[in-house]
């Protein structure tokens, strides 16, 4: 019976992803998330609620970047603002004490130099008929541009362009 279930898992698996190894975090392009699934499919070593609430999380050389566009005026988050700018170009502004000079903001700023991955993770809103949304992963991303500093505001490029659909649905004023 147990060998059955891992059956039905590996081909119910195979026939949503086909062969393909996503590798750790193990992340579909394009997959709906939750901050606590991230935690999941990232091996994460401590507790998952601590994947809640914060804009940006790191394990080991894994950031995350959680970018909610339309913000409640009255959210906490609400004087970020993270913007589309093209289809594979945005902005993020970092958490309020980063520093360009040390630690997690100069990883960030200088991300492909000190082997930092940045996994980009958008909604457009956070809640929906009182029912909270989740992220789109839109693969990783490379710091090109920056300025400020506690926060720093930066430019990312994807490293694969969003699809005329998403980036509208991401875009689009409503």
């Amino acid at each position: 019976m147990i060998e059955d279930s891992l059956n039905y898992g590996i081909l119910t698996y195979e026939k949503s992803f086909g062969s393909f190894d996503f590798g750790l975090p193990f992340l579909k392009l394009y997959e709906k998330y939750n901050m606590q699934e991230i935690a999941l499919l990232s091996n994460f070593d401590k507790i998952h609620s601590s994947f809640r609430g914060s804009g940006f999380l790191k394990f080991k050389d894994d950031f995350f970047l959680f970018i909610t566009l339309e913000k409640d005026k009255f959210a906490k988050g609400s004087h970020y603002e993270n913007n589309f700018l093209s289809k594979d170009c945005f902005t993020f502004i970092s958490k309020p004490k980063m520093s360009q000079d040390k630690g997690d903001g100069k990883r960030l700023i200088n991300n492909k130099k000190e082997k930092a991955k940045l996994h980009i993770f958008v909604r457009k809103f956070s809640h929906v008929d009182k029912k909270v949304q989740k992220f789109l992963y839109l693969g990783l991303a490379n710091c090109i541009k920056y300025e400020g500093n506690q926060p720093i505001k930066t430019w990312l490029k994807l490293e694969k362009p969003l699809n005329n659909k998403i980036y509208e649905e991401f875009t689009k004023i409503i």
